[in-house]
């Protein structure tokens, strides 16, 4: 682009030699259109240095739109890489954050599964009939038969068949001939026991209760806490007896 400048400039350069050295043709040498043969010999140089400045002109503006057409192909390839390599960043961005939640996820399940096999183990070997020896009893009161809404009592039971409250009461499992399988089983899977009260009466606790092998405490659900009726009313007191409360319990030992 700089060799096609100079050789104009160089040009332009003659042409005002020429144009300084050579007279310009007036009307005292003739009619106008009649020029001498000395000017029309010095124009054939003249013409030729003007096309040859329009010849460089042209491949000037040429080269220069080449060079545009060069540098905007540059721009979009150079765009189409930066807009590739984002894409690129922006799936392994977000394949790693996959990977990630994946490993997380499944060394979470692993942590459960590994759970579940310890709690399975401690639960096979244990030797207590109902899995563990203490348990809490969360218990609600109807209002009609307490003036306590909620208790909370800690009962350990043993393996002959008896318990023992944290205030100090003490109980026993119920017999039933139709359905015991053990001392504090029946056939159902149901447990109950009886606490005594002052009047002579008992009072009952009856429940579901589940092993769960694979957790780390047994509880029991579905419990239901019914009593005998009064000894000084006429119905019998195991007859129709009255629930005054629902209870939930877990193992802790």
């Amino acid at each position: 682009m700089i060799l096609p400048l100079c050789n104009f400039l160089v040009s332009f350069t003659f042409c005002l030699s020429i144009h300084r050295t050579v007279p310009i043709p007036s009307l005292r040498h003739g009619i106008a259109g009649s020029t001498p043969k000395s000017h029309i010999l010095v124009q054939g140089p003249l013409n030729a240095v003007i096309s040859s400045n329009i010849h460089y002109a042209l491949i000037s503006s040429d080269i220069i739109d080449r060079v545009n057409a060069h540098l905007e192909e540059q721009a979009v390839r150079y765009t189409k890489k930066l807009l590739k390599n984002y894409v690129i960043r922006k799936i392994n961005n977000a394949i790693g954050s996959i990977k990630a939640k994946f490993t997380s996820i499944r060394q979470k399940i692993a942590g459960i599964y590994n759970n579940a096999l310890e709690n399975r183990k401690k639960a096979v070997t244990s030797r207590h009939p109902l899995r563990h020896a203490k348990w809490t009893i969360n218990c609600r009161y109807n209002s009609n038969y307490s003036d306590r809404s909620t208790d909370v009592e800690e009962i350990q039971f043993f393996e002959d068949g008896s318990l023992i409250t944290s205030s100090g009461i003490t109980g026993n499992f119920c017999f039933c001939l139709l359905m015991f399988t053990g001392y504090w089983y029946s056939d159902f899977g149901d447990i109950t026991w009886k606490i005594p009260s002052k009047d002579g009466t008992f009072t009952y606790y009856n429940a579901q209760i589940c092993w769960n092998s694979c957790g780390p405490f047994a509880f029991m659900r579905r419990g239901v806490i019914f009593k005998d009726r009064s000894p000084n009313g006429w119905i019998p007191t195991y007859l129709f007896r009255p629930v005054i409360g629902k209870f939930t319990a877990q193992g802790t030992e």
